[in-house]
């Protein structure tokens, strides 16, 4: 997977980029189709383990739930085949799910690798109006650049029968992910030094400050572009830490404020700003916009988890600038200050 980095000469900066978009699709069901599914996971890394699949969805039904599976098969429909890698062997809850009856009592289920599966006998109570659970411990297919599909059911009883409702939800493990012709839902989502076209002209993947001085701000920029085709569109977070050179660090800007020189800062922003000039604002056909902490002209943020960007419905394509900035006072301690941030583009379907 392709990292973007910001590199300085002396007191450096290093941000690194890696991409995680999800698509959800809809499916043939054994009774009713489960509605406003999407899964998540922490990790779109080939081979990944330790990763955690959250899942949230709606059942249309209010049948008691004893049991639930999610299937992962390298394709939607017809037979299962479990993809290379895949592996929940030791998969297990996080917490007690949400919303599918009683709050106690539901164990993983590891008796298939190729499924995660949490049972509650003794549940009694109706669904409640959504529902969410998360495995941990998952390690990710093997192969990059590919699709997968986790085929979703609820059960009556905790033996994974008498099955209630089901859908189908999509993961990759790809950069950019795209899901072709045979799978409608689409979410694509690149990132780069520069996307001066579509995501196949990305380019780039380091990003030099140069020398940091306490008599001026430090900038450098990179790129993401997205855009869906499914009526609830996309949201993209940042998520990492502020730059750090052993025990030392320069303060991140936890609010939106002004660049500063000689004051500790690390900050960013999408937009087109003149102080520092710095930045272009989104371009591109499409709908979505810089989130409100990150959309002021002139002045920085920079949160772990935030959302930097999102469209509330479907797109076509917006490509991002991300300005980022770094002050530094006159007695920052010398050294290579670096950090790892992390873009995560996600749909709901």
């Amino acid at each position: 997977m392709r990292r973007l980095g910001i590199l300085s000469k002396h007191l450096a900066a290093l941000v690194a980029v890696v991409v995680l978009g999800f698509t959800v699709i809809s499916g043939p069901v054994l009774a009713a189709d489960i509605t406003d599914r999407s899964l998540t996971i922490t990790d779109s890394t080939p081979s990944a383990d330790n990763v955690n699949y959250t899942f949230n969805f709606t059942v249309p039904s209010n049948d008691i739930i004893k049991s639930f599976s999610a299937r992962i098969c390298t394709s939607g429909y017809n037979e299962c085949t479990t993809p290379d890698g895949f592996d929940a062997g030791s998969a297990t809850l996080l917490s007690q799910p949400n919303g599918f009856g009683s709050p106690i009592g539901w164990t993983a289920n590891n008796n298939d690798a190729g499924q995660l599966r949490m049972s509650n006998d003794t549940n009694a109570t109706p669904p409640g109006s959504s529902q969410s659970v998360t495995f941990t411990g998952v390690t990710n297919p093997s192969d990059t650049n590919t699709s997968y599909f986790a085929r979703i059911s609820t059960y009556g009883n905790a033996d994974f029968t008498d099955p209630i409702d089901t859908g189908v939800v999509t993961f990759a493990t790809a950069e950019a992910v795209q899901v072709g012709a045979d799978v409608p839902p689409i979410l694509n989502f690149c990132v780069g030094n520069r996307i001066p076209g579509d995501c196949a002209s990305a380019t780039g993947n380091s990003l030099d400050l140069g020398q940091f001085s306490a008599g001026a701000t430090s900038v450098a920029t990179s790129q993401f572009r997205a855009n869906t085709n499914y009526g609830n569109g996309y949201a993209v977070t940042v998520r990492g830490t502020t730059m750090t050179s052993g025990t030392n660090s320069i303060p991140a800007l936890s609010s939106q404020t002004a660049s500063t020189p000689g004051t500790g800062q690390f900050g960013m922003n999408l937009r087109d700003n003149t102080n520092p000039d710095v930045g272009t604002d989104p371009t591109g056909p499409g709908i979505g916009t810089a989130h409100p902490n990150y959309n002021a002209a002139d002045q920085f943020r920079f949160a772990s988890g935030d959302v930097v960007a999102r469209s509330a419905e479907e797109t076509r394509p917006n490509t991002y600038t991300a300005s980022y900035i770094v002050n530094v006072p006159p007695d920052q301690a010398k050294g290579t200050y670096s950090t790892t941030l992390t873009y995560i583009c996600t749909a709901t379907f």
